[in-house]
């Protein structure tokens, strides 16, 4: 499937002038390549009434008018690699040849590389009087799967069989991998956020060590004292709050990309309670972090700390 380009390419114009005042040049025949947008698709006929493969049209689109008579539904993620909208034109090339077809809408879909026809469309381009069929979706009882799946096999040119349900099974167990790497992921990254401030507070109050004791010794309590380091902490993660959460957006949009590796489109979705959770997360991280550090103040020598000199 192309797309034509929308404007004319100056730079082969330019390449062409060059080439044409060259010594010795003579004909010049002028051709120009790899400037539409193409994708390699697959491309399915389905009946407008079915309803065992629904289109994920939007809610204005009824599905006869956008697999009507010259139109071709594309999925989401494949209308966006060719940069094309709806009532774009798109050209369909085939063992049939090539046919120009109308984008009549864009299917919500997880696999981008597909697009659809209605079946007599199909039957237009084929050049045949009935549509050319090589699938077939079957609505069948859950307690029969296994014998129709058995029978179906034994129809003379059947190569494969297919239940959806294991396909959603199969689909959801790699899902659940991607679940525990990511908790993994969210172990390590708390691990390291505490190691983190925990070395950062424990620096703090070495440093400090003296100032803190004199503070111990004119009758401040190690709540003052804790509340000053919880301060200084939450000040920090207010601060660091905003950039850590546009890098981690990107971070995840970047490794959904990775994963998906243009087979299917794997959309990072992330809700109010998703940045919520990771700030209040990494808050609390924070705050038992500095429990150790604070534990140290309170068995503070005050006479022995005071002394130490600066």
């Amino acid at each position: 499937m192309t797309v034509p380009p929308e404007h004319p390419c100056s730079e082969c114009g330019r390449v062409t002038q060059r080439v044409k005042r060259l010594p010795g040049g003579g004909g010049l025949c002028r051709r120009c390549y790899n400037h539409s947008r193409r994708e390699e698709v697959l491309v399915t006929a389905v009946e407008p009434d079915q309803t065992l493969h629904v289109l994920r049209l939007d809610a204005a689109t009824p599905t006869a008018a956008a697999i009507g008579p010259g139109r071709i539904v594309l999925t989401d993620g494949l209308a966006g690699d060719l940069g094309v909208e709806i009532g774009d034109t798109v050209t369909l090339l085939s063992p049939a040849g090539e046919q120009p077809l109308q984008v009549g809408g864009t299917s919500d879909e997880p696999i981008p590389a597909r697009a659809y026809l209605s079946l007599d469309e199909a039957a237009r381009i084929a050049g045949t009087p009935a549509p050319p069929v090589n699938g077939l979706y079957l609505r069948v009882d859950p307690d029969a799967t296994a014998e129709v799946r058995t029978r179906l096999y034994d129809q003379t040119g059947a190569e494969a069989v297919k239940v959806r349900q294991e396909m959603r099974d199969d689909l959801a167990s790699l899902l659940a991998v991607f679940n525990v790497i990511i908790a993994v992921m969210l172990t390590f990254a708390l691990a390291m956020a505490f190691a983190l401030v925990f070395n950062a507070m424990t620096v703090t109050v070495l440093e400090r060590e003296r100032e803190y004791a004199t503070m111990r010794a004119i009758g401040a309590r190690p709540g003052l004292v804790a509340r000053v380091l919880g301060t200084e902490a939450a000040l920090l993660w207010a601060l660091a709050l905003a950039p850590g959460l546009l890098l981690g957006t990107w971070l995840a949009g970047q490794l959904a990309d990775a994963v998906a590796a243009g087979l299917f489109d794997l959309p990072v979705e992330l809700t109010a309670t998703s940045y919520l959770l990771s700030a209040g997360g990494l808050l609390v991280t924070i705050l038992v972090a500095l429990a150790p550090p604070m534990r140290r103040i309170r068995r503070l020598d005050l006479a022995a700390a005071t002394k130490t000199l600066a």
